[in-house]
Protein backbone atom coordinates (compact mmCIF):
# COMPACT_ATOMS: atom_id res chain seq x y z
CA UNK A 1 0.00 0.00 0.00
CA UNK A 2 1.28 3.32 -1.06
CA UNK A 3 1.75 5.49 1.94
CA UNK A 4 0.33 9.35 0.59
CA UNK A 5 2.91 12.40 1.60
CA UNK A 6 -0.17 14.96 0.37
CA UNK A 7 -3.45 15.38 3.24
CA UNK A 8 -6.44 17.07 1.81
CA UNK A 9 -8.67 18.18 4.10
CA UNK A 10 -12.36 19.93 4.77
CA UNK A 11 -12.43 22.55 7.04
CA UNK A 12 -15.89 23.14 9.63
CA UNK A 13 -16.60 24.73 12.81
CA UNK A 14 -17.10 21.58 15.37
CA UNK A 15 -13.63 22.95 17.30
CA UNK A 16 -15.94 25.75 17.82
CA UNK A 17 -19.50 24.56 17.75
CA UNK A 18 -20.08 22.61 20.25
CA UNK A 19 -15.93 21.91 21.57
CA UNK A 20 -14.57 25.70 22.84
CA UNK A 21 -17.93 27.71 22.99
CA UNK A 22 -19.57 25.15 25.47
CA UNK A 23 -16.29 25.27 27.85
CA UNK A 24 -17.12 25.90 31.26
CA UNK A 25 -15.97 28.89 33.92
CA UNK A 26 -14.30 27.41 37.08
CA UNK A 27 -17.93 27.05 39.03
CA UNK A 28 -19.36 24.72 36.29
CA UNK A 29 -16.06 22.36 35.61
CA UNK A 30 -16.78 19.40 37.65
CA UNK A 31 -19.97 19.37 36.17
CA UNK A 32 -18.60 19.64 32.52
CA UNK A 33 -15.75 16.94 33.23
CA UNK A 34 -18.12 14.56 34.25
CA UNK A 35 -19.84 14.76 30.80
CA UNK A 36 -16.19 14.36 28.65
CA UNK A 37 -14.97 10.53 28.08
CA UNK A 38 -13.71 9.02 30.98
CA UNK A 39 -10.28 8.24 29.37
CA UNK A 40 -9.63 11.65 28.26
CA UNK A 41 -10.39 13.25 31.87
CA UNK A 42 -7.29 13.34 33.39
CA UNK A 43 -5.94 15.41 30.26
CA UNK A 44 -8.28 18.13 30.67
CA UNK A 45 -7.18 19.51 33.87
CA UNK A 46 -9.06 22.69 34.97
CA UNK A 47 -5.90 25.08 34.16
CA UNK A 48 -5.96 23.79 30.81
CA UNK A 49 -9.71 24.27 30.43
CA UNK A 50 -9.35 27.49 31.50
CA UNK A 51 -6.86 28.88 29.22
CA UNK A 52 -8.21 27.20 26.72
CA UNK A 53 -11.40 28.75 26.70
CA UNK A 54 -9.99 32.29 27.53
CA UNK A 55 -8.13 32.11 24.44
CA UNK A 56 -11.53 30.97 22.40
CA UNK A 57 -12.90 34.56 24.35
CA UNK A 58 -10.32 36.23 22.95
CA UNK A 59 -10.24 34.59 19.15
CA UNK A 60 -6.65 34.38 18.96
CA UNK A 61 -5.99 31.52 16.56
CA UNK A 62 -2.10 31.19 18.12
CA UNK A 63 -2.88 30.70 21.23
CA UNK A 64 -5.85 28.41 20.97
CA UNK A 65 -3.58 26.62 19.12
CA UNK A 66 -0.87 26.34 21.97
CA UNK A 67 -3.46 25.75 23.99
CA UNK A 68 -4.80 22.54 22.03
CA UNK A 69 -1.11 21.16 21.52
CA UNK A 70 -0.85 20.60 25.40
CA UNK A 71 -3.72 17.93 24.55
CA UNK A 72 -3.49 14.72 23.23
CA UNK A 73 -4.76 14.83 19.54
CA UNK A 74 -7.76 11.95 19.77
CA UNK A 75 -8.97 14.45 22.27
CA UNK A 76 -12.26 15.04 21.49
CA UNK A 77 -12.27 18.36 22.65
CA UNK A 78 -9.80 19.09 19.90
CA UNK A 79 -12.08 18.82 17.18
CA UNK A 80 -13.09 16.92 14.00
CA UNK A 81 -10.05 17.40 11.83
CA UNK A 82 -6.97 17.20 14.36
CA UNK A 83 -9.01 13.82 15.44
CA UNK A 84 -9.48 12.33 12.31
CA UNK A 85 -5.94 13.52 10.59
CA UNK A 86 -4.44 11.48 13.98
CA UNK A 87 -6.22 8.24 13.12
CA UNK A 88 -5.01 8.76 9.63
CA UNK A 89 -1.52 9.00 11.00
CA UNK A 90 -1.86 6.29 13.24
CA UNK A 91 -2.83 3.74 10.99
CA UNK A 92 -0.09 4.38 8.23
CA UNK A 93 -2.63 6.01 5.63
CA UNK A 94 -0.59 8.99 5.59
CA UNK A 95 3.10 9.98 6.48
CA UNK A 96 3.46 11.21 9.83
CA UNK A 97 5.37 14.53 8.32
CA UNK A 98 2.79 14.74 5.21
CA UNK A 99 2.06 18.14 3.71
CA UNK A 100 -1.58 19.08 5.04
CA UNK A 101 -4.08 21.26 2.80
CA UNK A 102 -7.05 22.88 4.50
CA UNK A 103 -9.73 23.79 2.57
CA UNK A 104 -11.99 26.05 4.56
CA UNK A 105 -14.80 28.61 4.12
CA UNK A 106 -14.91 32.00 3.36
CA UNK A 107 -16.97 32.06 6.65
CA UNK A 108 -15.12 34.20 9.36
CA UNK A 109 -15.63 31.06 11.50
CA UNK A 110 -14.40 28.37 9.03
CA UNK A 111 -11.32 30.78 8.34
CA UNK A 112 -10.58 31.63 11.90
CA UNK A 113 -10.29 27.61 12.44
CA UNK A 114 -8.30 26.85 9.59
CA UNK A 115 -5.81 29.49 10.78
CA UNK A 116 -6.08 28.02 13.91
CA UNK A 117 -5.14 24.26 12.22
CA UNK A 118 -2.21 25.97 10.88
CA UNK A 119 -0.51 27.27 14.02
CA UNK A 120 -1.12 24.25 15.59
CA UNK A 121 0.24 22.03 13.13
CA UNK A 122 2.92 25.02 12.91
CA UNK A 123 3.99 23.79 16.42
CA UNK A 124 4.05 20.18 15.42
CA UNK A 125 6.65 20.86 12.77
CA UNK A 126 3.97 19.64 9.63
CA UNK A 127 4.25 21.28 6.89
CA UNK A 128 0.11 23.57 6.30
CA UNK A 129 -1.17 25.04 3.29
CA UNK A 130 -4.80 27.01 3.88
CA UNK A 131 -6.95 26.84 0.44
CA UNK A 132 -9.88 29.22 1.48
CA UNK A 133 -12.48 28.55 -1.49
CA UNK A 134 -14.10 31.43 -2.72
CA UNK A 135 -17.96 31.72 -2.34
CA UNK A 136 -17.98 28.64 -0.34
CA UNK A 137 -20.46 30.55 2.49
CA UNK A 138 -23.78 30.54 4.08
CA UNK A 139 -25.47 33.45 3.44
CA UNK A 140 -26.15 32.76 -0.56
CA UNK A 141 -27.17 29.68 -0.89
CA UNK A 142 -27.30 30.18 -4.94
CA UNK A 143 -23.44 31.17 -4.50
CA UNK A 144 -22.68 28.42 -2.49
CA UNK A 145 -24.19 26.04 -5.18
CA UNK A 146 -23.27 27.52 -8.31
CA UNK A 147 -19.59 29.04 -7.65
CA UNK A 148 -18.23 27.79 -3.66
CA UNK A 149 -18.77 24.48 -4.11
CA UNK A 150 -17.30 24.59 -8.44
CA UNK A 151 -14.24 26.43 -6.66
CA UNK A 152 -13.28 23.71 -3.99
CA UNK A 153 -13.35 20.74 -6.65
CA UNK A 154 -11.05 23.06 -8.67
CA UNK A 155 -9.17 23.73 -5.41
CA UNK A 156 -8.64 20.03 -5.01
CA UNK A 157 -8.64 18.97 -7.99
CA UNK A 158 -5.45 21.34 -8.86
CA UNK A 159 -3.84 20.07 -5.36
CA UNK A 160 -3.82 16.01 -6.52
CA UNK A 161 -2.90 17.22 -10.18
CA UNK A 162 0.38 18.92 -8.25
CA UNK A 163 0.86 16.28 -5.98
CA UNK A 164 -0.28 13.46 -8.22
CA UNK A 165 -2.90 11.27 -7.45
CA UNK A 166 -0.78 8.19 -6.04
CA UNK A 167 0.51 10.37 -2.83
CA UNK A 168 -2.58 12.16 -1.95
CA UNK A 169 -5.62 11.51 0.02
CA UNK A 170 -8.41 13.15 1.32
CA UNK A 171 -9.94 13.83 4.67
CA UNK A 172 -13.61 14.35 4.23
CA UNK A 173 -14.16 14.63 7.82
CA UNK A 174 -15.13 18.43 8.30
CA UNK A 175 -17.91 21.21 6.88
CA UNK A 176 -20.65 21.35 5.38
CA UNK A 177 -22.06 18.01 4.05
CA UNK A 178 -22.28 19.67 0.52
CA UNK A 179 -18.35 20.27 1.18
CA UNK A 180 -17.76 16.66 2.77
CA UNK A 181 -20.18 15.61 -0.52
CA UNK A 182 -17.53 16.90 -2.99
CA UNK A 183 -14.17 15.86 -1.37
CA UNK A 184 -15.67 12.26 -1.72
CA UNK A 185 -16.63 12.65 -4.96
CA UNK A 186 -13.57 14.10 -6.48
CA UNK A 187 -11.18 11.58 -4.74
CA UNK A 188 -13.47 8.55 -5.86
CA UNK A 189 -13.05 10.11 -9.52
CA UNK A 190 -9.43 10.71 -9.44
CA UNK A 191 -8.42 7.12 -7.43
CA UNK A 192 -7.35 9.28 -4.38
CA UNK A 193 -8.74 7.40 -0.83
CA UNK A 194 -11.61 9.32 0.81
CA UNK A 195 -11.22 9.33 4.23
CA UNK A 196 -14.32 9.53 7.01
CA UNK A 197 -14.38 9.79 11.11
CA UNK A 198 -18.09 10.30 12.58
CA UNK A 199 -17.51 11.39 15.84
CA UNK A 200 -19.10 8.19 17.28
CA UNK A 201 -16.81 6.18 15.19
CA UNK A 202 -13.96 3.95 17.03
CA UNK A 203 -11.86 4.86 14.53
CA UNK A 204 -11.39 6.58 10.64
CA UNK A 205 -12.86 4.98 7.37
CA UNK A 206 -12.14 4.70 4.05
CA UNK A 207 -14.94 4.93 1.27
CA UNK A 208 -15.15 1.87 -0.69
CA UNK A 209 -13.90 2.24 -4.61
CA UNK A 210 -16.49 3.36 -7.18
CA UNK A 211 -16.96 2.75 -10.33
CA UNK A 212 -16.23 6.96 -11.29
CA UNK A 213 -13.18 8.69 -13.34
CA UNK A 214 -12.83 11.51 -14.50
CA UNK A 215 -10.00 13.35 -17.10
CA UNK A 216 -9.24 16.03 -14.70
CA UNK A 217 -7.24 17.98 -17.10
CA UNK A 218 -10.15 18.34 -18.91
CA UNK A 219 -12.32 19.17 -16.88
CA UNK A 220 -10.14 21.97 -15.06
CA UNK A 221 -10.24 23.49 -18.97
CA UNK A 222 -13.89 23.22 -19.12
CA UNK A 223 -15.13 23.76 -15.92
CA UNK A 224 -16.87 27.04 -16.20
CA UNK A 225 -18.94 25.37 -18.90
CA UNK A 226 -22.51 25.37 -18.70
CA UNK A 227 -22.61 21.18 -18.91
CA UNK A 228 -20.66 21.97 -15.56
CA UNK A 229 -23.27 24.30 -13.92
CA UNK A 230 -26.17 21.83 -14.86
CA UNK A 231 -25.26 19.22 -12.79
CA UNK A 232 -23.37 20.87 -10.03
CA UNK A 233 -25.26 19.51 -6.41
CA UNK A 234 -28.10 20.76 -5.65
CA UNK A 235 -28.83 21.65 -9.01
Amino acid sequence: MTTRNTLISTVGTSLFYPNLANLPDAAGYETWLAKQPAREREHLTCERVSALAMAYRERDPATIARALVALPPTTRLCGAEINSIADLMAHDYCEPGSTLYFCSSQTGDGQLVAQILGHYYGLRGVAVRIETIPDLQDEDPKRFRTKGLRNLAKTVCRIIRGHGAPWCAINATGGYKAQIAIGVLMGQALSVPVYYKHERFSEIIAFPPMPISLDHQLWMEHSRSRAFIATAPGR
